[in-house]
């Protein structure tokens, strides 16, 4: 499961995003998706959010939420696909 989970992110990711991402290793992503890491806890806070009723401020191409305590994920609409640009 965890390993479906890195996957799709690397597919959600943008193109300029995977571009950037120089220095990025398997093991500093796997140690960011276990359950202590980072991205878990973001994602964690995200579904509570979503759960909790929050809403996406969408445009044509863009959209953001708040959620937690001070995040903000903001997605890109790229080739009909929603994306995540930041989170």
């Amino acid at each position: 499961m965890a390993d479906a989970r890195r996957s799709v992110h690397r597919l959600r990711a943008g193109r300029h995003q995977l571009e950037e991402a120089t220095g990025l290793t398997e093991a500093k992503l796997r140690s960011a998706w276990d359950g202590s890491g980072e991205i878990a806890r973001k994602f964690a806070d995200l579904a509570a959010a979503l759960r909790g009723g929050s809403k996406l401020e969408k445009t044509e191409f863009r959209a953001v939420m708040q959620y937690g305590v001070g995040d903000t994920v903001s997605l890109e609409l790229e080739d009909g696909v929603w994306k995540i640009n930041d989170l």
